[in-house]
């Protein structure tokens, strides 16, 4: 895998392996936020977009490199299918690793 996005949201399913969500976008360029402001300058309908949207409409002028992160335990809740997810995949998993560092730095160890 590259580290670039080459889609958010929807890729096309037969020419693309989805292997991360997006879990922050921190630092963006000058020149990609220019372009996103000139996307919403361009038709008041953009104004109502999430940013996964606005970001697929610069894609093809801007690369977005994305560091893939394996252990992260996370996910965005939008609606009742990621709160859904959230329940059954990511707070299990959140308890564990909240487990494992009390057991790390909390738990003396007999020498």
């Amino acid at each position: 895998h590259s580290n670039y996005v080459e889609f958010l949201n929807n890729p096309p399913v037969d020419t693309v392996t989805v292997y991360t969500s997006l879990g922050d976008l921190p630092k963006i360029s000058k020149d990609t936020l220019t372009s996103l402001c000139d996307l919403v300058r361009s038709d008041e309908a953009y104004k109502n977009w999430d940013y996964e949207r606005g970001f697929t409409q610069v894609l093809d002028k801007h690369e977005f490199s994305v560091k893939k992160i394996d252990d992260l335990v996370w996910c965005e809740i939008d609606d009742e299918n990621h709160l859904k997810r959230a329940k059954e995949l990511i707070y299990p998993k959140l308890i564990q690793k909240v487990s494992l560092l009390y057991l790390l730095f909390f738990v003396p160890i007999a020498c």
